[in-house]
């Protein structure tokens, strides 16, 4: 039985579609793009129970895979607000943010930057959580002193920081295999074969 050329182009779409699908997982290149208003916020202070707090936006997100060392770059500059103090900062990354497990992220080199002070918290917590269910996403970090000794950090004197990010993820482009593209192309070379038969055969 011959396959109609409208059938098989409608196989060949159907076939590129289903090469194309991926589960939901974080992959390199994808984006993190956080908004203040989904609940991004970064807090900083003497423990968990006594800090201050700032709502938090990307400037061009977050990129897995590729470190972000300049700044301001994966987040608009931010103040806290609280009893403790008033800092204005940014973060960058020293090396890529990189998934390290179904829900895991390699956080070794997360900055905060405050003035012309780094605050490195992933040299001595390097791990950060995510959820992602192929659209959304949530990411959570906590240092606390105990990572580094018992010892507070910078000239803040910070014993306590946390990160929360939420918002979307903007998908790292998927190349198309090759093999997609000799199949498209035989396909429509038979195709312009076919009609050509066709033409013959009317005259």
């Amino acid at each position: 039985m011959t396959m109609k050329p409208s059938r098989m182009l409608l196989h060949s779409v159907m076939l590129t579609s289903a090469l194309g699908c991926q589960a939901a997982t974080l992959k390199n290149g994808d984006v993190l793009y956080f908004t203040a208003t989904a609940g991004s916020v970064v807090a900083g202070g003497a423990s968990p129970l006594l800090f201050d707090s700032a709502p938090v936006d990307a400037l061009n997100g977050l990129i897995i895979g590729t470190a972000q060392p300049s700044y301001p770059d994966i987040d608009k500059s931010w103040t806290t607000t609280g009893s403790l103090f008033s800092i204005t900062g940014n973060h960058r990354t020293t090396s890529p943010v990189k998934v390290t497990g179904p829900d895991t992220l390699d956080f070794s080199g997360w900055v905060m930057v405050v003035g012309n002070q780094d605050y490195a918290f992933g040299q001595t917590q390097s791990v950060a959580t995510y959820t992602y269910d192929g659209t959304h996403f949530t990411l959570s970090y906590t240092w606390q002193d105990s990572d580094n000794g018992g010892n507070p950090l910078g000239n803040l004197g910070l014993r306590y920081y946390t990160l929360y990010l939420s918002g979307t993820v903007i998908p790292a482009p998927v190349p198309i295999p090759a093999t997609v593209w000799l199949f498209g192309s035989g396909l429509f070379g038979l195709l312009l074969a076919t009609s050509g038969r066709k033409v013959t055969k009317s005259r």
